[in-house]
């Protein structure tokens, strides 16, 4: 599973696996749990 760039607004960057088909959707911050954008 490859690894994509996210961004949370209040902690910052985070590296998260995820599948190809989830690669685009928000993931949970993992030390806040708010929905973080991809970073491209």
């Amino acid at each position: 599973m490859p690894t994509y760039d996210y961004a949370c607004p209040d902690c910052g960057n985070f590296d998260a696996l995820r599948s190809i088909a989830l690669r685009n959707e928000p993931c949970a911050c993992p030390d806040c749990g708010a929905a973080a954008a991809r970073v491209f």
